[in-house]
């Protein structure tokens, strides 16, 4: 690495210490999701402890259930985290790392992509506003969204690969490439989605100056189609399993969450929630002031070139990179705002609608920001001036950013107690559940018909077994949230679902001698006269097998790619 790239390298880590000082303390700070997150991580941590390659099941979540989070969400965040509890880190540390690491290491990576097609001054410009941004400061210490701000780090890196592809078709470059590609989707799925359409659209830029177009699009290509494979084991059952969960019918709340221009220009930093219309928001929604005001002189120095030198303006790459990077800025911006014809883009479009906050897309308005500034200074014949003037408005106007609101203790015995589903509408319970309600349930079965003796072998989350004596025919719930891939196995001979057991409804409504309790969407066992082995496994679809292959295939294939010596075509 250069001399000059590892001292830009220093800075921005030197410059990071002032803004992640408030993680610093030894309590845990509130936040949104900071405590739901800190919970999966540490589900995650034990599911990986059970034996659960890869986790599928929280051990802990709603009640210990068996709840199917992991099968569907991102998973990358929680495993680093669960690997930084393993060396001897609480939960809560973990958590902060993970988030601090994020913030850091997005801005490297958002320097390493800019400074190859703008040099290393304007690429430390973009990384200072890519990292030092409200949207990104509120995912910090407001929001805590620590999966989504871990999945910044990749959006850079995918275009870097794509863009040394159009210079030079290296394998190295291929496996960069789709390893980052799977980063970004294995992190955050709406951060995904959201920057699909950016990397088309550079990608197509970066044809355009690709020397050998045919060569440039096949390894493009083998980025997206090994990026995808790699994160199968996700996407696959994330894609043909939702319909088994109640996911669709609880995901439709965008319609309330729009903003104003008012908001985005400046919003009162708080630490409240995002409330349904515009009026009783308590959270800010800046773009920031001097994000705004880059794309302002960048659309006026894109207007002169135009103007002045419009054919050598044009044949330029700084030109088109900041014209669709003023274009990207203008449509998320457009995207996110409070207008009838917005609201009915938003319901007419299926893939934009999956996106559940429109301010998401803050995200890509400061990228897209970030890299305007890159742009400017680029093009600027006083560059001295204008970094000077850009670094010391894009500090000063996040001054307010950097502190967190209250402060709690959580000790990691509360993680690992955690009972709730660690998700916000409880999404992800298996649609055979008729409710959320937890009270009154047993932790691993009831026997529910007969004279039976049930004496535990083994309960793990994903692996049940027991020895039962029946003295009559008779019936056993097990307690697990049924969800595809559960198995039952009577003294060895496997159970036929709808014939030997079943789904349960068993709802039980309150009265005067009884609780409301709700035992839907277990499994219910019928078991003869006698004395049985009664096993219930979780196991792998033939979906997920396809998946989790295709991810190993992809991992593999881009780690080879990676290691072939430099220059390799």
């Amino acid at each position: 690495m250069k001399k000059k790239t590892v001292t830009f390298v220093f800075l921005i880590v030197l410059l990071s210490v002032p803004a992640l000082r408030a993680l610093s303390i030894p309590e845990f700070y509130t936040s949104h999701d900071g405590s739901t997150h800190t919970a999966r991580i540490a589900n995650y941590y034990l599911a990986l402890k059970e034996g659960q390659i890869p986790p599928r099941l929280a051990p802990n979540l709603f009640g210990g259930l068996g709840y199917p989070i992991f099968i569907f969400i991102y998973p990358l965040p929680y495993l680093l985290g669960a690997a930084f509890h393993g060396i001897g880190f609480s939960f809560t540390q973990a958590f902060e790392l993970v988030i601090g690491a994020s913030f850091v290491l997005s801005a490297i990576t958002m320097f390493l992509f800019a400074k190859e097609i703008f040099g290393a001054l304007p690429g430390f410009v973009a990384a200072i506003f890519y990292s030092w941004a409200p949207y990104r400061f509120s995912q910090l210490y407001v929001r805590g969204a620590i999966a989504e701000s871990f999945a910044y780090i990749f959006i850079p890196l995918v275009l870097l690969a794509l863009w040394k592809l159009s210079k030079k078709a290296e394998a190295r470059w291929i496996g960069i490439g789709s390893l980052s590609l799977a980063g970004l989707f294995l992190s955050h799925q709406l951060v995904s989605l959201m920057f699909l359409p950016v990397f088309f659209v550079f990608g197509l830029l970066f044809l355009k100056q690709a020397r050998k177009k045919r060569t440039y699009l096949l390894a493009a290509g083998a980025v997206a189609v090994l990026g995808f494979a790699t994160s199968a084991f996700i996407y696959f059952p994330a894609l043909f399993e939702r319909g088994y969960l109640h996911f669709d019918e609880l995901i439709d709340y965008y319609a309330d969450h729009f903003v104003t221009v008012r908001q985005l220009i400046h919003s009162p930093w708080s630490y409240g929630f995002s409330m349904r219309g515009t009026i009783n928001d308590d959270m800010s929604f800046q773009v920031g002031l001097t994000h705004l005001l880059v794309a302002g002189l960048a659309t006026v120095s894109i207007l002169t070139l135009l103007w002045k030198h419009k054919k050598k303006a044009t044949k330029t790459p700084y030109f088109w990179l900041g014209f669709s990077s003023l274009a990207i800025f203008s449509t998320s911006i457009l995207l996110m705002l409070e207008l009838p014809a917005v609201h009915w883009m938003w319901k007419n479009i299926p893939p934009i609608a999956v996106i559940d906050f429109p301010w998401r897309l803050l995200g890509v308005s400061v990228f897209s920001a970030s890299l305007l500034a890159s742009f400017l200074l680029a093009t600027f014949p006083k560059k001295s001036i204008l970094f000077g003037v850009l670094m010391f408005f894009v500090f000063y106007s996040n001054r307010n950013h950097l502190r967190i609101n209250k402060t709690q203790v959580l000790s990691d015995e509360f993680f690992l107690t955690y009972a709730e589903t660690a998700s916000w509408r409880d999404e992800f319970l298996p649609r055979w559940r008729m409710t959320n309600q937890l009270q009154y349930i047993e932790k691993d079965f009831k026997i529910k018909e007969g004279k039976l003796t049930v004496e535990p072998l083994e309960v793990l989350t994903h692996r049940l077994s027991f020895r039962v004596e029946a003295q009559e025919q008779g019936r056993i719930g097990i307690h697990r949230l049924y969800f595809p891939g559960w198995k039952v196995a009577l003294d060895g001979k496997p159970l036929t679902l709808g014939e030997e057991y079943e789904i349960s409804g068993d709802i039980q409504l309150e009265t005067e001698t009884t609780p409301y309790v709700d035992r839907s969407g277990f499994i219910g066992v019928k078991l003869p006269l006698g004395t049985h082995t009664l096993e219930a496994r979780f196991s792998e679809t033939p979906l997920r097998k396809a998946g989790f292959t295709f991810s190993l295939v992809g991992l593999l294939l881009s780690v080879g790619l990676i290691s072939q010596r430099k220059g390799k075509r």
